[in-house]
């Protein structure tokens, strides 16, 4: 029997902007009208989006969302105050027990402005139990990877893999609740510590990746699942990739937004 998958997302209106001048919310509806098209949610799986209590009712009252899919799960987080306290739901969020009232065998993330061009269950369906599955990027010496990581701990990581890559945190899959506990607990921790980094959480992520596979061995291997994710400038390069990545500057939602809008009229005109 295939493994089953709890998919979420994120989806906040900063505490100080109205709902309607949150363009993540359309951002979010197509997202999840690419996920609801790519049939990749079978009866033993569930989504979950993890939300504010304004936005929930914006989305619900003001929106087609409750047209798209009949059926979906939600967790209710105070309204954040900055992008930071936001983007930390991936993780603080669900070591509140909610993998364990859930009960479901992998876990996967995925960022709103990544979207599904078909179904996931090629990646899901052949994971190996107790890992996690990232995407590799650039260099893990920029910064948006590897701000604040004490050099001692990079020196461990660069030895343990001389081409070390940065990784995404918009996107990751754990087979392995108890291991997804672990690691968000990891990225909380560190974020008890005062930042400003650009790209958000994301070297807290690096940083519990590459600590369990080379210093704490939690996780054998780095299994990558770039292969299946094209960026969106990218797509006639490889039209049958699972997940096509509108990646951007942070926080901004109206540039996400004219991405995505593009493509999804491409990908409309092109559907069969």
């Amino acid at each position: 029997m295939a493994p089953s998958v709890l998919l979420y997302t994120i989806l906040f209106t900063l505490d100080h902007v109205p709902c309607h001048k949150n363009k993540y919310i359309d951002v979010f509806l197509i997202w999840l009208s690419c996920l609801v098209k790519s049939n990749s949610l079978n009866e033993n799986d569930m989504l979950l989006i993890i939300m504010d209590k304004h936005t929930k009712q914006y989305l619900e009252r003001d929106t087609i969302c409750n047209k798209l899919i009949s059926t979906y799960h939600f967790h209710i987080m105070p309204t954040p105050k900055t992008l930071l306290e936001g983007c930390m739901w991936k993780y603080n969020a669900l070591t509140e027990g909610l993998l364990t009232h859930y009960n479901k065998d992998i876990l996967f993330y995925l960022d709103i402005d990544v979207i599904f061009n078909k179904s996931f269950k090629p990646i899901t369906d052949n994971m190996i139990p107790e890992n996690i599955y990232v995407q590799q990027e650039g260099s893990f010496d920029l910064r948006y990877y590897s701000d604040g990581i004490p050099p001692e701990e990079k020196d461990e990581f660069i030895k343990c893999i001389p081409t070390i890559k940065g990784i995404s945190a918009g996107k990751f899959i754990i087979y392995g609740m108890s291991l997804a506990v672990d690691f968000f607990n990891r990225i909380i921790e560190y974020n008890k510590v005062k930042t400003n980094y650009e790209s958000l959480e994301q070297p807290f992520f690096n940083r519990a990746i590459y600590n369990f596979l080379c210093i704490e061995k939690k996780v054998q291997i780095l299994y990558c699942i770039n292969d299946n994710i094209i960026y969106w400038s990218q797509m006639d390069n490889n039209p049958s990739a699972i997940m096509i990545d509108f990646c951007g500057n942070t926080g901004d939602g109206s540039e996400h937004l004219d991405k995505i809008q593009g493509v999804f009229c491409l990908l409309y005109i092109n559907s069969k």
